[in-house]
């Protein structure tokens, strides 16, 4: 089972590209990494409380 998901779903949320190398993935978003980081800090925050967590905003 996939721990990711596909491109198209990054994209829909705003990435401008994603490029994946062996067990690596680096997800490109431009000018918005302000508002990524912000959203990414708190949702591994959250889970820690939880097993499973999904962004499903893009972001603006």
């Amino acid at each position: 089972m996939a721990k990711t998901q596909s491109d198209d779903v990054f994209k829909a949320l705003g990435a401008h590209g994603v490029v994946r190398r062996g067990n690596g993935i680096q997800v490109i978003v431009g000018l918005h990494v302000p508002q990524v980081r912000d959203q990414l800090e708190n949702l591994m925050k959250d889970s820690l409380s939880t097993e499973h967590t999904t962004m499903t905003e893009a972001v603006s």
